[in-house]
């Protein structure tokens, strides 16, 4: 016990020494640090247009290789025709794209929404046709909607 009682009022006259703070380096560097942050928001706008243009380039490559006329119908809302034109909605619903590109989105997603459903109903003989992951009508409707907005902005 005697032992304990030493160590413990060492422990304490130690803490009691050292210092309850640090000195702040960054204080020193604030330059530095304001001229990295630059120069990282450079690397971020320069990363967003390169995310852009890759992005460009796969719709792009999405619309050559599965054109609307010729997309396949098969396997619900998420592939296919059906699942190009819902990719292209939300992609028109996304706010960190160009106006003029929402449009453009949108209109292509209207366009294979278009083809899918005529496809469809050719083949099925019927207009309420559904899918196994949701109904493609679901997605028209809020494709509609979207047109709506879109046109009164």
């Amino acid at each position: 016990m005697c032992c304990i009682r030493k160590y413990d009022k060492n422990f304490f006259n130690t803490m009691s020494r050292r210092s309850r703070y640090f000195v702040n380096k960054y204080c020193e560097r604030e330059e530095e640090i304001i001229s990295n942050v630059l120069s990282m928001q450079r690397e971020i706008d320069d990363s967003r247009r390169i995310a852009k243009d890759n992005l460009r380039k796969i719709l792009q490559r999405i619309v050559d290789k599965e054109p609307p006329e010729r997309a396949e119908t098969d396997g619900g809302i998420y592939v296919g025709a059906s699942g190009i034109s819902y990719t292209f909605l939300r992609l028109a619903e996304c706010t960190a794209l160009e106006v003029e590109t929402s449009q453009k989105h949108l209109s292509l997603a209207e366009y294979y929404l278009r083809s899918s459903l005529a496809m469809v109903q050719c083949r099925e003989g019927r207009s309420n046709t559904g899918f196994l992951l949701g109904s493609i009508f679901d997605l028209k409707n809020r494709f509609t909607g979207l047109i709506e907005t879109v046109k009164s902005i």
